[in-house]
């Protein structure tokens, strides 16, 4: 009989099942959790929020390595990033007004829809552009829910 490889996301495994059990040591170990992000400051419903997660070594202004979409109620977005690692992120809320899932710019190049970012950057003539460690917080197990403001 032939022994089978089967390769998923770059681990290969060899015909063995493994399992968490909770009350296990294996899953006493879990270093991730669900990230909960609470942005505001929208000016109206329409179109929907997206929240761009950016890792280490990212940089800002290129696709995010996660982005999750919301509707917009009330003026507020409620996301939820499952699977994250404890580590430390960059967030940045983009209120995609129009729906066409990205961000618009205007002839200058500046950002045309609005725009929140963590740790409390405010996108301006004397911060300069938003780099991860502007950006950067930290998710552990003990973390509230991150707010993040939009303008």
């Amino acid at each position: 009989m032939k022994k089978r490889w089967f390769v998923t996301m770059g681990t290969a495994i060899v015909g063995a099942t493994f399992a968490i059990v909770p009350g296990t040591d294996a899953a006493a170990t879990n270093n991730s959790g669900t990230m909960e992000v609470i942005a505001n400051g929208f000016r109206n419903d329409n179109g929907h929020a997206y929240v761009r997660v950016y890792r280490r070594h990212d940089k800002i202004t290129d696709p995010p390595w996660r982005s999750i979409r919301m509707p917009i109620v009330s003026k507020e977005a409620h996301f939820k990033v499952p699977d994250l690692a404890y580590d430390a992120y960059a967030l940045v809320v983009h209120h995609d007004e129009n729906d066409n899932g990205r961000i618009e710019h205007n002839l200058l190049g500046l950002p045309a829809e609005p725009l929140g970012f963590s740790n409390g950057f405010t996108l301006g003539v004397f911060s300069g552009m938003p780099t991860f460690e502007k950006l950067r917080v930290v998710f552990t197990e003990k973390s509230r829910p991150l707010r993040v403001t939009v303008r």
